[in-house]
């Protein structure tokens, strides 16, 4: 039997991370990415990041079922404070 990968850290965290590595993210592909570990509740790690730590979150939304792609503005950084507030 295949042994699945442990995701490391929360999904706040890990959204984080790979956002600031400059992927785009889709709940799909991030489910995928994990082996179902982690990726549930996309919509709500960015809105967090969004509405509570001012993250300039862009997004496209494809198809009828409107999925969602977020990604960040190529260069940006977390600087202000309230942004820093999750470890990076």
């Amino acid at each position: 039997m295949a042994r699945r990968r442990r995701v490391q850290g929360t999904q706040l965290e890990w959204v984080k991370d790979l956002l600031l590595s400059g992927k785009r993210l889709n709940h799909v592909n991030l489910i995928q990415d994990c082996g179902g570990k982690a990726g549930w509740r996309l919509g709500a790690i960015i809105y967090v990041l969004c509405k509570e730590l001012g993250w300039p979150i862009q997004r496209h939304y494809q198809g009828a079922r409107r999925l969602a792609t977020y990604w960040l503005p190529a260069g940006w950084r977390p600087g202000k404070a309230t942004q820093l507030s999750l470890p990076v």
